[in-house]
């Protein structure tokens, strides 16, 4: 990192822009942390026999909900200064809705295709177009890597053995 701030550098407006970046933060692990939650409520741990779709989701919720560890305290912290208003930077790079990262997180961290095996192919492309989404803003600066993750669509593939 080298633009990195110390003390004697860093400026009222740079500290709003910080304060602005980790508000956003803690708004979008909150709103993979109330998916996850919701997830995580549609069957108990390892209930492949009754309900394999659901257990997929519950147990991709539960491993969020250990991934982002406890719930941060969520009370903004004001300056102590005061400051001249100022309008935060608008990211360039693409984004993607918040259920997008908890599907990529699925992908990065689970067994991907044995999840979604127990899927309905209608379900498997809702969470293949997700985690595409999710690839694709993560990536949006090394176009090398920008596209589909391979075997993300494995269903799709013929020549290979499901």
């Amino acid at each position: 990192m080298t633009d990195r701030h110390t003390a004697d550098s860093i400026t009222d407006d740079d500290l709003d822009a910080l304060y602005a970046e980790r508000d956003q933060l803690r708004a979008a692990i909150a709103r993979v942390r109330e998916v996850a939650t919701q997830w995580a409520a549609l069957a108990p741990p390892d209930d492949w026999a009754l309900t394999p779709g659901d257990t997929a989701l519950a147990d991709a919720g539960r491993a969020l909900l250990d991934i982002t560890g406890p719930e941060p305290n969520t009370t903004p912290t004001t300056p102590t200064t005061p400051t001249t208003p100022t309008t935060p930077t608008t990211p360039t790079t693409p984004t993607s809705p918040a259920g997008d990262a908890a599907w990529g997180a699925v992908w990065l961290h689970g067994n991907w295709r044995h999840l979604t095996r127990h899927m309905t192919t209608p379900a498997r492309e809702h969470a293949a177009d997700a985690v595409a989404r999710w690839h694709a803003a993560t990536n949006a600066d090394n176009p090398s890597i920008a596209e589909e993750p391979d075997g993300l669509r494995w269903w799709r593939d013929n020549t290979k053995e499901h």
